[in-house]
């Protein structure tokens, strides 16, 4: 096999791996209703489904170093692709809600070690071109999260809610074939990785412990970079219709496009800023972007509600929508793949833990309050984490050389 067509494979194995990334995740909440029709989905049961996403990516992401003391990444992705075929499938033919809830909680674990052995992959396999390879594959797994709602009434029509879930497992088969004919080949001789390696890292799989990474500021200032983005996503996404009934009366039964709208407004950021993050000499310029925008998005709905408030929404989403600059700085902030894995682990592995804590407080805000005015100046205040975070990643620094070995 010649080296075109070795990182041809590779590329292949790291898009179609994207597919199952995200559709995973979205195919559950179209066909809740259809689901209780044969396993009874009561609050509690549809709640503890909406939080193993956010559980899994943060706990899973935290255990790949660990897994990659033994494991290749390409094993551990090839290992993720199947237990997402695993999962997926037994999440179509589950028969109570206990199988339902396992099934979905390995196909979603699978995707929380995926998502941290994506970075580290990319920059053994294309450290030049780790902008391009970033948009590619956080793009795919932005728009295929949308086809999960847009098939479900043509799917649901041919196989009902079964085929709806378990469909995902085919492109997850192919991606596992493809990392599989990776693994067969012996490509450990292709370096193609082009990383600067210190003598501190030796043996760096073991060196590289979430004591030591915890100690930087490196670590923390990527924690909150990632976190707070993502808290203003899984807040916004659970709470937009009740917040556009309360600022810009508009019932909750006709969010559904301000819904689709936020969802939107993450493609072109995808597209766009892990080329830019790479060519810019700071990124500042978008943290502050990102940061007046979501002032500016709020004001609007707090002031002006009932004027154009899709504008509103739009820009309320296009903070969290930083979110693929962030995954490229993990290996622009980094010289080898063991901290760029260290950092992609911490970073979403504690980062996922601000979101699910931010739901948390706006729910206990909004009983003490009875207002949605509380949630808006929670959003407003942690906005000033990304700010400084911002400012700290911005700077040329290595995780390598804040760690002390």
């Amino acid at each position: 096999m010649t080296k075109t067509r070795k990182r041809l494979l590779i590329f292949l194995a790291i898009t179609i791996a994207a597919v199952n990334m995200r559709s995973v995740v979205t195919a559950v909440a179209p066909v809740y209703e259809q689901i209780d029709a044969d396993i009874h989905l009561g609050t509690l049961e549809i709640g503890l489904l909406g939080a193993v996403p956010a559980i899994c990516f943060g706990l899973f992401a935290l255990l790949t170093p660990l897994f990659w003391r033994w494991l290749s990444l390409e094993v551990l992705l090839f290992i993720s692709m199947l237990l997402i075929v695993t999962g997926s499938t037994l999440r179509a033919i589950s028969g109570a809600y206990v199988w339902l809830f396992l099934s979905s909680f390995i196909a979603l674990a699978a995707i929380g070690v995926a998502n941290a052995a994506m970075p580290p992959i990319v920059k053994k396999y294309f450290p030049d071109k780790i902008g391009a390879m970033t948009a590619i594959y956080v793009s795919l797994m932005n728009i295929v999260s949308f086809l999960p709602p847009l098939l479900t009434p043509f799917v649901v029509q041919i196989g009902g809610w079964r085929l709806q879930l378990g469909m995902w497992a085919v492109p997850a088969i192919a991606a596992a074939t493809l990392w599989f004919i990776k693994i067969v080949s012996s490509q450990r001789d292709l370096e193609l990785t082009g990383e600067i390696e210190i003598p501190e890292a030796a043996d760096a799989r073991k060196k590289f412990t979430y004591k030591r990474i915890l100690k930087t500021r490196l670590a923390w200032a990527m924690i909150l970079l990632f976190g707070v983005p993502s808290a203003f996503f899984y807040v916004i996404a659970a709470w937009l219709p009740q917040l556009l009934e309360y600022f810009s009366g508009i019932p909750m039964s006709e969010s559904s496009f301000y819904l689709f709208l936020l969802m939107l407004t993450g493609v072109p950021g995808s597209l766009v800023l892990p080329v830019l993050t790479v060519k810019m000499r700071s990124v500042w310029p978008i943290i502050i972007g990102a940061f007046v925008l979501h002032w500016v998005g709020y004001a609007g709905l707090v002031f002006m509600g009932h004027t154009v408030p899709w504008l509103w929404v739009l820009l309320i989403g296009l903070a969290p929508s930083i979110f693929p600059m962030t995954m490229t700085l993990i290996n622009l902030r980094t010289k080898t793949r063991a901290g760029a894995l260290a950092l992609s682990s911490a970073t979403q592995g504690f980062g996922y833990a601000i979101p699910m804590i931010s739901s948390v407080v706006v729910g206990v805000l909004f009983d003490l309050t009875g207002t949605w005015n509380a949630l808006v100046w929670f959003m407003l205040i942690i906005s000033f984490g990304m700010l400084a975070s911002g400012l700290y990643v911005t700077k040329q620094r290595y995780l390598e050389d804040e760690v002390e070995f």
